[in-house]
């Protein structure tokens, strides 16, 4: 089946794009399901330790019958795998692995929780050792007992218990929506500094917006999954301001007012019989031939004219 997460030239959606829309554990949840499904055995110990660090934080993702089936079972697929090869040369490997899951279950023994649960670890752990020593039995186990006990039935297993577990992790999770995602940056402002400043790169936000608008998901002409296209009209209104216009009035033909004539705040002068009103002005620079000089300028004045005499 075609995978439907493809951008425009038909290649997958590269991880700097799927980060711009997948929250980062959805994304190792997703990387630890690929690994069981496709069961890639050599990174079932990565596997491992994530169920295991989750598991220990919150116990009731898992109850103790699944979780020691999950974890023995990825560690134990790993150790039949190290002894299929044809030379076994690292047998310090295998022993380590049997000693973890020897210590896996001496822990979990002494918990009430797991009073029920039967562990074959020592027949498990008897086998390997056979193996190791004897290549007869070696090759006889996986002709016969491995196709019939560590086959699809033992996988699928797996997988079933894997998806489980992160269908369960997904629910604890869930993703907060933009309010709720801007109420916690809110309260960190050094979070929020960060994401105003952590723009994405124009070429992955457009894969991914192409991307998005390719499946569907949004009718963009749906006037009804959004607010009325006339709403905000208020803000352009505000913008249109009416035009400005400079008006140059010559000094002959202005007259003013008297000052106890005027009203506050702004200044009436007379243009060619005609009173106008000045509002909201800065300042008004009277012309030199209309300025009638107060007591103090006309005493320096004559004290000038003295003084020349």
């Amino acid at each position: 089946m075609e995978s439907p997460y493809r951008c425009d030239n038909d290649s997958p959606l590269l991880l700097p794009s799927l980060r711009l829309f997948i929250p980062p554990l959805r994304l190792v949840s997703a990387a630890m399901w690929q690994v069981v499904q496709r069961g890639s055995v050599q990174d079932y110990g990565m596997v491992e330790e994530f169920i295991s660090t989750v598991s220990e934080i919150v116990p009731d993702l898992l109850n103790a019958d699944q979780k020691a089936q999950l974890l023995l079972g990825l560690r134990a697929r790993v150790v039949l795998e190290l002894c299929r090869a044809e030379q076994i040369q690292d047998t310090e490997t295998i022993e380590m692995h049997l000693e973890r899951i020897k210590t896996l279950v001496s822990t979990w023994a002494a918990q009430p929780c797991f009073a029920e649960v039967e562990f074959p670890e020592s027949n498990f752990a008897d086998q390997i050792e056979l193996l190791l020593k004897d290549p007869e039995e070696k090759e006889k186990f996986f002709q016969d007992v491995f196709p019939t006990d560590f086959g699809p039935d033992y996988d699928s297993a797996l997988q079933v218990l894997m998806l489980d577990f992160l269908s369960r992790l997904e629910k604890l999770l869930p993703v907060p929506d933009i309010q709720q995602t801007a109420s916690m940056l809110s309260a960190v402002p050094s979070a929020l500094e960060e994401c105003v400043h952590s723009v994405p790169d124009p070429q992955h936000l457009r894969t991914v917006l192409m991307y998005h608008t390719t499946l569907g998901h949004y009718d963009l002409c749906d006037e009804t999954q959004s607010i009325p296209s006339s709403f905000g009209n208020c803000i352009l209104s505000s913008l249109s301001l009416p035009q400005l216009e400079k008006v140059v009035i010559d000094a002959d033909q202005i007259h003013l007012q008297p000052q106890s004539e005027q009203m506050q705040g702004c200044v009436t002068v007379q243009v060619e019989g005609e009173t106008v009103t000045l509002l909201d002005y800065i300042q008004i620079e009277q012309p030199s031939g209309l300025v009638e000089p107060d007591e103090e300028e006309e005493r320096e004045i004559n004290e000038e004219k003295q003084m020349r005499m």
